[in-house]
């Protein structure tokens, strides 16, 4: 569904509306195959959380730290369970190191809606962090799931077209992520 201006709205119209419009007449014929959605900070929002639940759907967003304080505020002073895997890609390691908290609300408020939180962390040989990228999930979490979803947050960004702003592109998810390109 294209972003279009709705006849009788004072606001223009934006992504989320139209996503919600997309799962109300997609989603269901999707939520037999089990489909899950991947998208940016501005779709980990609980109206938009609970659009992808009532098609049958379930979601991986991606959730900025400075978008959900109340999630940070959760992981502050918390032991969260961290899995580290050593990682090869021909003559270089890595160590990913993803950590998850489960039944985080997303928003404030007696009426919000509990989600698992993961993040995954890319640590060169060096114990530098090179990637770091956080997310939001209705799917469960645990030692024995993570990394996979983790796997598929990321895929998203491998999932767009290889034309030049590849680069552009790293600079930003560097530069939301508060890391140098």
């Amino acid at each position: 569904m294209f972003i279009v201006p709705r006849d009788g709205a004072e606001t223009q119209d934006c992504e989320n509306m139209a996503a919600k419009r997309w799962l109300a007449l997609h989603g269901p014929r999707y939520a037999a195959l089990g489909a899950v959605y991947l998208g940016d900070d501005m779709f980990s929002r609980q109206a938009l959380c609970q659009a992808v639940k009532d098609a049958g759907g379930h979601f991986i967003f991606v959730c900025k730290p400075a978008s959900h304080p109340l999630i940070q505020a959760y992981l502050t002073g918390v032991d969260v369970p961290t899995l580290e895997q050593p990682v090869k890609r021909g003559r270089q390691r890595f160590i990913h190191r993803d950590r998850w908290l489960n039944d985080v609300p997303l928003r404030d408020g007696r009426d919000a809606m509990t989600v698992n939180w993961f993040e995954i962390e890319i640590v060169n040989p060096n114990g530098e962090v090179t990637y770091r990228n956080s997310f939001v999930t209705d799917l469960p979490l645990g030692r024995d799931s993570v990394a996979e979803l983790a796997t598929r947050g990321r895929a998203r960004w491998k999932a767009c077209p290889r034309e030049g702003g590849d680069r552009e592109r790293d600079v930003q998810r560097h530069e939301d992520q508060g890391l140098q390109p």
